[in-house]
C-alpha cells in the first residue's frame, strides 16, 4: 500500500502563523484524508509556538537538505511565492504541485502586473518577477469575477478554484482550537472589556508603500489630536499597519490609540470592531463580510497611483465608503461615525461584497480540504 504524499504549508516570512496559511494549514489537518500536512518554517518563534501546541511543525533553514523531506507526489501550499526565491527550496520543490493561497484580493498591481506599472521595482526584481508569479498548479480566488478581471493576468496557474479565503471562515463563527496562536492577547482582552463599557472600536489598516514612506506622519495622522478626540469620543483607535509600516514610539504613549502586533493574527479580533479606517489594503474586502462601515484614508491616492503601485481594480468603484484626504476629513468622518450618523454607503458595500465573494458561508476552510484531497487522489 502506498504511503500518503505530505502537504506543506508555508506562510510568509515577515509574519507569524497566521493568514490564508494558517487556517488552510488548520482545515487539512483536521479534516484532510488523502495527505499528510506539516507545517515548514523559518522562524524560531513560529516553530516553537506551534511545536508547544503539539501542532506538526519543522523548522529548516537555506542549508537545510530539503531534497531529502520532499518527494515527487508531494505538494507545497502557501499563500505567498517567497519561497520559490530561496535556492535550496526551489531546487528541491521545483517539481512539486504548488497552490498558492495568496493573501488578499488586489486594490494595487500585484504578480505579473507589477513590473508594468511600479516604477519602484529594481531590475533585478523585474527579472525574477515571472519565476516567482508562473508555473501555478491552482490560485485559490474569491470570485469568478476576479478570476476575469484580475487574477488571470496577475498569475500564470493552471487552475484558478473559487474557493473563498480560509482566514475568513473565524468571522462566521467562534474560533476552533488553535486558530486564536498569535492573536495579540493582551489587545484582545483590553478590546472585550472596551466593548462591554461601550467604547466605539475603530481598526486603521493601511497598507506599505513601495517608495519607502512608511510611517504615520507620511499618511496625514496627526496622533496627539487623534487620541484627544478619540479619548473625548469614545473611541478606542486600534493600530494594525502592515508589517513593513513604522509605528512611532509617540503611539505608546497614547490613551486611546493602540498598537497590534503587526504580525500577529487579526482575523479573531475582526469581528469585534465596530469601523474600519483603511487605505489601500485588501483587509476591507473581508471586513465587508461583516457590512460595517469603512472609510478610505487615502491622502497619496494621486501619487500612489502615479508613482507606487497603481490599482488593479477600478478604485472608484471598489472603495464602498467616505474617502478622506486630510486630517480634518478623518476627523469628521470618525465624529459622525461616533454621534451615529446614519450609514448611507450599506448598498454599495453590499455590491462590492458581492463582486469578490462568491462564498460567504464560513466554509471556504472546508472547500479547500475537499479540494486538496480530490488533487491528492487524481
Amino acid at each position: 500500500m502506498s504511503k500518503s504524499p505530505k502537504v506543506f504549508f508555508l506562510g510568509r516570512p515577515y509574519t507569524v502563523f497566521s493568514d490564508n496559511s494558517k487556517y488552510a494549514f488548520l482545515s487539512y489537518l483536521r479534516q484532510g484524508k488523502n495527505g499528510n500536512a506539516l507545517y515548514l518554517t523559518q522562524n524560531q518563534k513560529e516553530h516553537d509556538l506551534m511545536n508547544n501546541a503539539g501542532l506538526p511543525v519543522v523548522l529548516y533553514n537555506k542549508a537545510s537538505p530539503l531534497h531529502r523531506l520532499l518527494e515527487e507526489d508531494d505538494v507545497i501550499v502557501s499563500d505567498c511565492h517567497d519561497w520559490k526565491f530561496e535556492e535550496n527550496f526551489w531546487t528541491a520543490a521545483r517539481r512539486n504541485r504548488f497552490i498558492n493561497l495568496w493573501h488578499g484580493v488586489p486594490v494595487k498591481n500585484i504578480g505579473m502586473r507589477q513590473p508594468k506599472y511600479s516604477p519602484n521595482l529594481s531590475f533585478k526584481s523585474a527579472m525574477v518577477w515571472p519565476h516567482a508569479f508562473t508555473n501555478l498548479h491552482a490560485f485559490v480566488s474569491t470570485s469568478k469575477y476576479l478570476n476575469e478581471t484580475a487574477w488571470h493576468e496577475c498569475f500564470h496557474s493552471k487552475n484558478f478554484p473559487v474557493l473563498g479565503y480560509s482566514r475568513n471562515d473565524i468571522l462566521f463563527r467562534e474560533a476552533r482550537p488553535f486558530e486564536l496562536l498569535n492573536t495579540d492577547q493582551s489587545i484582545f482582552q483590553r478590546l472585550q472589556a472596551e466593548k462591554d463599557s461601550g467604547v466605539k472600536l475603530v481598526i486603521y489598516s493601511p497598507t506599505f508603500r513601495d517608495n519607502g514612506e512608511n510611517n504615520l506622519d507620511r499618511l496625514d495622522i496627526d496622533i496627539p489630536k487623534l487620541d484627544s478626540f478619540c479619548r473625548t469620543n469614545g473611541i478606542l483607535f486600534c493600530l494594525k499597519v502592515h508589517p513593513l509600516l513604522k509605528i512611532e514610539q509617540r503611539v505608546r504613549d497614547c490613551t486611546n490609540i493602540v498598537e497590534i502586533d503587526s504580525k500577529s493574527d487579526i482575523y479573531p479580533l475582526l469581528p469585534m470592531f465596530d469601523m474600519m479606517v483603511t487605505d489601500y489594503s485588501s483587509i476591507f474586502f473581508d471586513f465587508l463580510l461583516l457590512d460595517r462601515p469603512v472609510t478610505f484614508h487615502c491622502p497619496d491616492l494621486a501619487s500612489y497611483k502615479a508613482d507606487d503601485r497603481g490599482m488593479c481594480l477600478n478604485y472608484d468603484e471598489i472603495a464602498a465608503g467616505r474617502r478622506t484626504t486630510s486630517f480634518a476629513e478623518l476627523l469628521s468622518a470618525l465624529d459622525e461615525f461616533a454621534k451615529g450618523t446614519e450609514d448611507e454607503y450599506g448598498p454599495e458595500r453590499e455590491a462590492v461584497k458581492n463582486l469578490v465573494h462568491d462564498h460567504k458561508d464560513g466554509l471556504s476552510g472546508d472547500r479547500f480540504v475537499s479540494y486538496l484531497d480530490a488533487e491528492l487522489a487524481a
